[in-house]
């Protein structure tokens, strides 16, 4: 099988997919090696937009495949990591690349995974200041209570600028951290999606939620509002 996978999935297999912008492949029992032969040659399809790895069986290992993704090319906005089992070594490696990435990788999902803090903790310092990862998928991944405050309450929400989504719909937050994300957003006025369905949440604290992220979509869709330098003159 490793031989075939060589050679379909070798520059010589994907010599013909010189206007390919989707490349999916999941549920694949991928391991460091095959997804390193993979990468290198994914990238260098420059139409390419959209990967998607999803329960691919990918371990701690696979760093260096990820990160071999993002070298050389800025064609890829979208990446899906959903269902593995990325350490904290393997998020390190993907958060660097995307950190001298030329490109934009605009959306990255690491839902139903795993991710440690320390992990979690990596990836933010490594995208922070960069254009990377508008949008953020955390559905289902199970994260400690003390991940998500110091890492997405107090670092990811106030500090990466470009952020403008996250989904952590499914992921049990405790009602003290909860509030600690309200904290965060509050002084947040970019980010126009924040999911926390099926998080055991308080309807209230939902709806404090959902208010926040309505302000946004709002000032985003009026931008004049609340803009002291324009006059009621300049709005009509």
């Amino acid at each position: 099988f490793f031989h075939i996978f060589t050679i379909f999935f070798t520059h010589r297999g994907l010599r013909g997919l010189g206007g390919l912008q989707v490349f999916s492949l999941r549920n694949s029992r991928l391991n460091a090696n095959k997804l390193f032969l993979l990468t290198r040659s994914l990238k260098t399809i420059h139409t390419l937009k959209i990967v998607d790895f999803s329960y691919d069986n990918l371990k701690d290992d696979c760093g260096e495949g990820l990160h071999e993704l993002f070298q050389r090319t800025t064609s890829i906005i979208s990446l899906d990591l959903t269902g593995n089992e990325l350490g904290a070594e393997a998020i390190c490696d993907l958060a660097r690349a995307l950190g001298g990435y030329d490109g934009c990788c605009q959306y990255l999902s690491l839902a139903h995974s795993t991710i440690s803090t320390d992990a979690l903790n990596l990836f933010c310092l490594h995208i922070a200041n960069t254009e990377q990862v508008r949008e953020l998928c955390l559905r289902g991944a199970i994260i400690s209570q003390e991940g998500i405050k110091s890492c997405i309450a107090q670092q990811l929400i106030p500090n990466h600028k470009v952020l403008r989504a996250i989904d952590m719909s499914g992921v049990v937050i405790d009602t003290d951290v909860a509030c600690e994300i309200l904290k965060s957003l509050k002084d947040n006025y970019k980010i126009r999606k924040f999911d926390v369905r099926g998080c055991d949440l308080p309807v209230d604290l939902e709806v404090d939620f959902e208010i926040l992220v309505n302000r946004n979509k709002f000032l985003f869709l009026y931008p004049a509002i609340g803009d002291t330098r324009i006059s009621i003159e300049d709005i009509d």
